[in-house]
């Protein structure tokens, strides 16, 4: 029995030693930058980041309106029919109809955007710092929280900070897909580095593809 009890403090210290931070990446209301995380489980300590809520409510009221807008269900349609990114990724201004729904959210999504590029370096740095302690770290975020952990992970990379972070998952993440960059950060994740996706995400599409226009 003693040999029994002492296995179960052993598994619960196990879990105690795990850390997970969740990252919002738009966000209703201010409960939203925890509330998803709940479910993460037992598994880990977890923590929810708070960063630039502003931004976050701003940019989660802009595409509140896009979705809703009228205009929406034409150009959803033309996104997803995978057509139309030739020419709005070389011309000099969007097609007109594209252009009347980007205005509502691009603005929004293209500020949290550069912020979650500033917040992803503080990360890094805090991992650095080992606020943690020398526990190991997973990292799961979504929209433009995924573009936080991608900015921590490069400037992971950069300052050779190996062995910080365990586990990595990233949902409909507004950020690079060429091999380049996915190598880079998977030298800094010493477990799994999960890319989770969805060909029908077209707000995600439109967004990023018009933020990164010249």
């Amino acid at each position: 029995c003693s040999s029994d009890l002492l296995l179960r403090e052993a598994a619960q210290q196990d879990h105690r030693l795990r850390v997970t931070i969740g990252i919002t990446g738009w966000a209703k209301a201010e409960e939203d930058l925890v509330y998803p995380w709940r479910v993460v489980g037992s598994e880990s300590e977890v923590f929810a980041l708070r960063w630039e809520l502003e931004s976050l409510l701003n940019l989660g009221n802009a595409m509140s309106a896009l979705v809703t807008s009228a205009a929406w269900g034409f150009a959803g349609q033309e996104i997803l029919s995978k057509t139309i990114f030739a020419s709005v990724m070389t011309a000099v201004t969007l097609p007109l109809g594209l252009a009347k729904v980007t205005k509502v959210a691009d603005n929004p999504f293209s500020v949290a955007k550069a912020r979650s590029d500033k917040a992803g370096v503080v990360l890094a740095d805090a991992l650095i710092n080992k606020v943690q302690g020398e526990r190991p770290v997973n990292l799961i975020g979504y929209s433009l929280g995924s573009r936080v952990i991608y900015s921590c992970l490069q400037t992971l990379v950069k300052r050779k900070a190996y062995g910080l972070v365990e586990s990595v998952i990233l949902m409909g993440s507004p950020i690079p897909s060429d091999t380049d960059h996915w190598r880079s950060m998977r030298s800094v994740v010493s477990g799994r580095l999960v890319n989770v996706w969805s060909e029908n995400d077209g707000v995600l599409a439109l967004l990023y593809r018009t933020s990164c226009l010249p």
